[in-house]
């Protein structure tokens, strides 16, 4: 365990359900892919002396965040690789889910051998201030009331999900992070990060991002919250988990919110106007088509990992912007790349290029001569 790690707390201390900071049973079927890479589950927690300043003027203090590490930080901690997850992402991005029991989101990106190569690299992976999975949300515990914040807790924006990740990357004793990476939503934590820390970040990975969220973007998580406020067990955002919880409205959300991952010519490519299981259509309401068919099993498969509360906070980041309205996106992505590779350079910026890819090496004196996957950004 690296200093300054904290340990995992017991379930018993959960402020909600969702709370998976200790090993469970669906966890330890991980062991062919995340014991290779190290996987480690971890929470460090801020006391009240160590308030998150938010955008919107309040502070949130004491809070934690939960986290999971892979591959081990080198003496000079230069190789440290922070990944950060999408909408309904989490910490665990390559080792199984401690809930479903599947392979990381990320699982094909991040391990031995791989492109994010944890025989090299201390990859870090943290859930987002405002998630469900162990770092203070609205299903956390508000000391303020001994309850659930439900909906008092407060709404953050990108630069709060980034200002907690930087907390916690000091709490470690890292000056500079090798490399950010994300997509969707980790990606515009990965824009933010170098906009706001250039001197602590070397290289940057945005992926399928943007600055800010279109008109459509707002526009559907508006009909998806809509949709879980609409649930009868909702109960104002009250409602306990156990004999109410807002379930149908939860998978309605996840619903709307799939169609706009794939495109139209996507959707087609993928599912056409193919019949599920059957030769033809019922003329009822059942799901006669697959792509009915795969909405539906989307939908009512989230609610088993997900906090409703938790998803009517997390996209408000999306469409609150922290940059000025005016500013168009292609000079936020600019303006990312330039300060941070304008900012001031510790010594890894000195790392050698390896001569069979010109990629740059992170200075691990221990590390092999295979070169390195990653690159800073062109």
């Amino acid at each position: 365990m690296q200093p300054g790690f904290a340990p995992p707390r017991g379930a018993e201390t959960a402020p909600s359900r969702y709370y998976m900071a200790t090993m469970t049973h669906a966890e330890t079927r991980f062991d062919a892919e995340g014991a290779a890479s190290g996987a480690q589950s971890h929470v460090h927690a801020f006391g009240v002396d160590q308030p998150l300043r938010l955008d919107g003027g309040v502070d949130i203090a004491p809070f934690e965040i939960a986290y999971q590490t892979y591959g081990e930080l080198n003496p000079d901690k230069s190789n440290a690789v922070l990944i950060c997850h999408a909408l309904t992402g989490d910490q665990h991005a390559a080792n199984a889910h401690p809930t479903t029991g599947k392979a990381g989101w990320w699982n094909h990106m991040v391990g031995p051998g791989r492109p994010i190569d944890t025989d090299k690299y201390f990859v870090i992976c943290q859930n987002v201030v405002g998630g469900c999975l162990g770092t203070t949300g609205p299903t956390a515990i508000n000391p303020a009331t001994n309850e659930p914040y439900g909906l008092n807790f407060p709404v953050i924006t990108i630069g709060d999900m980034v200002r907690a990740q930087a907390m916690l990357v000091e709490a470690l004793g890292i000056e500079q992070l090798f490399c950010v990476a994300g997509g969707s939503m980790g990606g515009m934590q990965v824009l933010e990060w170098c906009a706001s820390f250039p001197d602590k970040v070397f290289s940057a990975i945005p992926v399928a991002t943007a600055a800010r969220h279109s008109a459509q973007n707002i526009a559907f998580h508006e009909v998806g919250r809509q949709a879980i406020m609409a649930d009868p067990n909702w109960q104002s955002g009250n409602y306990d988990g156990n004999d109410s919880y807002p379930s149908k409205g939860l998978a309605v959300a996840r619903m709307a919110a799939h169609i706009t991952y794939l495109s139209e010519a996507a959707l087609h490519r993928k599912f056409g106007r193919n019949l599920q299981d059957r030769d033809s259509v019922t003329y009822g309401f059942e799901a006669d088509f697959q792509i009915e068919s795969y909405l539906r099993h989307q939908g009512f498969t989230f609610v088993d990992r997900f906090d409703a509360n938790a998803y009517l906070f997390i996209p408000a980041p999306w469409t609150i912007s922290t940059w000025p309205p005016t500013t168009p996106a292609g000079t936020v992505l600019r303006m990312a790349h330039w300060r941070t590779h304008s900012a001031a350079r510790p010594p890894v910026s000195a790392s050698p290029r390896s001569p069979a890819t010109g990629c740059i090496q992170p200075p691990k004196a221990d590390r092999s001569s295979t070169p390195s996957m990653l690159s800073p950004p062109m």
